[in-house]
């Protein structure tokens, strides 16, 4: 059995995923690899931030970086 904090982590991390898929198609922001991987996020969990990593290759990175703040978090 899943505690609630914990299957709220999870949910957390499904809609985040759900959401960021769509904000790369609606931005046309191509894959950089074959499926997206590489686009690498850190995820806070006790403030449920999330940041692009600095793992993501460049120039990724910095095209991600400068329309982050359109990305809708939550909601």
């Amino acid at each position: 059995m899943i505690d609630s904090a914990l299957e709220n982590k999870i949910q957390l991390e499904f809609n985040f995923r759900q959401k960021i898929i769509r904000f790369f198609i609606e931005n046309n922001i191509k894959e950089c690899c074959t499926d997206y991987s590489c686009y690498v996020f850190d995820y806070y969990v006790d403030s449920e931030k999330i940041e692009i990593s600095k793992e993501t290759p460049e120039p990724y990175y910095s095209k991600l970086v400068k329309i982050w703040k359109q990305f809708p978090l939550m909601g």
